[in-house]
């Protein structure tokens, strides 16, 4: 094949390379080649450089052709984590069994398959994952993403993904006699919303503070009002520690209306931090007391305002957040700018085009990507501008373009491949391969 990259990107992965050089291989692999490249890959898993079998591995995860399932496997002990990863990434039975294996007989790699266990959401893992969950203390609180490398976190982390099927696996394990295990198993619950889990749940608030925090964040997550009696004493109890912060996060995720008074409260009081918290939880309660305190916000607390208003998708907020836009400053501007991606409204767009140039630098690594993230006019407004004279206009929306992990965006980055200047051709490579991946896809 006339011009073909493959036999220059696979010498790329074989020989010595400076930093940077493997990933840019495979990148370019996966975009400006695609599926072609697997048998000569496999190939390369047998290679005598150990660096580069590995690269191929992981290129092989990329590419998503489970053709490299079973050469993969059985090599894992020469891969380290990245064979685990490169079978999460390949999917299917035959790779979810393989990791399986590795939670009996591999220890070195038990945490890199419980992950990508947990990513392909293998219902057969359950059992084998509620097993993990008392392993491993060395951590405070695993909801503060303390101690990522115990297995019993992992595994919690990992049921949290599976969802409902772990539900009552999950249930049972609140029960359990540690601590610790109540506590991860609460902790997979705020994403798995068991309403089984309730009654249970709310015997543990009154228990330590390391089950007792998951418990209310799990209640939350279910819009549990009986938690609310509870959350309300940890205000009373103390203003220290964590219990506040998260009775606070917690009254505002529940969101009843009823709470305005207290949260406006420590709202307005002398701890900085807690005010904080509290301004933003205002905004879940969806009132109209809410809305009015958060449009009238002070200016030390006014971009928890402007977040809250936003991750609501309050609509009432595109009139306020607009208006404020024409008169922000460098401070308000690009926080003002995810507030108005969060509300999703396409009108915001000629209106944060605007703001990127009337400020000196322009912002337009803060706002680009907000509006490539308002749908295909959005993607268009940039996409425009990816072929800029201006190179820091330019490469601020192949970034915007990226972070959108739009296919639409491929439309306006595949041009760029023949760009003249080698810096753009690579970053756009990757902005293609960051999409591509996302929806699990390969070029050419």
């Amino acid at each position: 094949m006339p011009n073909d990259p493959l036999p220059r990107l696979l010498e790329q992965l074989k020989g010595k390379k400076p930093e940077g050089a493997a990933r840019l291989a495979r990148e370019a692999i996966v975009v400006l080649v695609g599926k072609r490249a697997v048998e000569p890959l496999i190939h390369l898993l047998d290679d005598t450089n150990e660096t580069a079998a590995t690269d191929a591995c992981v290129t092989l995860g990329l590419l998503r052709d489970r053709r490299a399932v079973a050469p993969i496997a059985a090599r894992l002990d020469r891969f380290g984590w990245d064979g685990p990863k490169a079978l999460g990434n390949l999917g299917g039975s035959h790779a979810s069994d393989a990791l399986r294996r590795c939670l009996e007989t591999k220890n070195g790699l038990k945490i890199p398959a419980i992950r990508m266990l947990g990513f392909l959401r293998e219902k057969r893992a359950i059992p084998a994952l509620i097993k993990l969950l008392p392993e491993g203390h060395g951590h405070c609180f695993a909801t503060e993403g303390i101690g990522d490398l115990d297995l019993g976190d992992n595994a919690a982390t990992a049921l949290a993904q599976i969802g409902k099927p772990a539900g009552d696996a999950l249930v049972k394990a609140l029960a359990h006699a540690d601590a610790f295990v109540r506590e991860r198993a609460a902790t997979a619950l705020v994403e798995v919303k068991n309403l089984r889990a309730a009654s249970l749940l709310l015997k543990q608030l009154d228990e330590d503070t390391l089950p007792a925090v998951a418990a209310a964040s799990a209640l939350a997550a279910l819009k549990e009002r009986r938690a609310i009696p509870i959350l309300l004493r940890w205000l009373e109890r103390t203003k220290t520690g964590p219990l506040p912060r998260a009775a606070i996060r917690c009254l505002g995720a529940i969101g009843d209306p009823n709470t305005f008074s207290v949260l406006a409260n420590i709202a307005d009081g002398p701890d900085r931090e807690l005010a904080s918290t509290a301004t933003y939880a205002l905004g879940g309660l969806r009132c109209d007391e809410s809305f009015r305190y958060l449009e009238k916000c002070p200016r030390d607390r006014v971009l928890q305002a402007y977040y809250a208003l936003g991750d609501q998708k309050d609509p009432r907020a595109f009139a306020l957040l607009t208006e404020r836009l024409k008169f922000s400053d460098n401070e308000e501007a690009p926080v003002l700018a995810v507030a108005l991606q969060e509300l999703g409204d396409p009108r915001a767009i000629p209106l944060l085009m605007k703001r990127s140039t009337v400020s000196q630098p322009p912002l337009d690594l803060d706002i680009f990507p907000a509006v490539a993230a308002l749908g295909k006019e959005g993607i268009k407004t940039i996409g425009a501008l990816a072929t800029s004279q201006d190179e820091a206009s330019r490469y601020s929306a192949i970034f915007a373009l990226e972070q959108s992990r739009s296919l639409e965006a491929l439309l306006y980055l595949h041009p760029l491949l023949k760009h003249r200047d080698r810096d753009v051709v690579e970053v756009a490579t990757s902005a293609m391969f960051e999409i591509l991946t996302a929806h699990r896809k390969t070029g050419p």
